[in-house]
């Protein structure tokens, strides 16, 4: 990627995520202390780029971090993690904004890992435990998937086990009964592939 190529693919990162915010050009040169709106439309058609303290003011603006802004190219055709913080399988925005990330980020590599605050699969996860998926669409064996349940909102982690027509879910080994679901009722989106305790 040259030069011209990275200042293109920075600023239109920037432009998207002000609009995914609803925020104007206004309202973020007055939040971040700029000189005026057309500074910002500046960064955002890449004939200006902003200062380091700018970059971070606009990151923490817009609930970004810098994974969003920089095209991660890997020479040696290894998957590269995308890090991200999912506060709360409870919290919608949270996995909305973590499966945008995926989307966002689907041809820089084929990984990604959370950061988990709070989930539901003790003595499995732990808060600040990091969990490395690498994204799916299928789900071929037994294993830890990050998973969606159609007509639910929520994403959630649990250990599946593969039934003939359906899943199993686990929330632990010790505790709740395990949840069966219809395969047709399940959206993967990553498998665990690495476990990191308190990284």
């Amino acid at each position: 990627m040259n030069n011209k190529d990275f200042n293109d693919y920075v600023a239109n990162q920037l432009l998207k995520a002000r609009t995914t915010q609803n925020l104007t050009q206004s309202d973020v040169a007055r939040q971040i202390d700029v000189a005026n709106n057309s500074t910002i439309g500046r960064y955002e058609n890449g004939d200006r780029q902003p200062n380091l303290y700018n970059f971070y003011q606009m990151m923490l603006l817009y609930n970004t971090d810098a994974n969003y802004y920089f095209p991660l190219e890997n020479k040696k055709n290894n998957s590269i993690p995308i890090f991200m913080t999912l506060q709360d399988v409870k919290d919608i925005n949270k996995i909305k904004k973590a499966t945008s990330m995926l989307e966002v980020s689907s041809d820089l590599t084929d990984c990604f890992a959370l950061i988990i605050d709070n989930d539901f699969m003790k003595p499995q996860l732990n808060k600040n435990d990091v969990v490395i998926f690498q994204k799916t669409s299928d789900i071929n064996e037994d294993g830890i998937y990050l998973i969606k349940v159609k007509g639910q909102q929520q994403a959630i982690i649990r250990n599946v086990v593969v039934n003939k027509d359906s899943y199993i879910l686990y929330v632990s080994q010790n505790e709740n009964k395990p949840t069966v679901i219809d395969k047709n009722n399940i959206i993967p989106i990553g498998k665990a592939k690495e476990l990191r305790h308190q990284f």
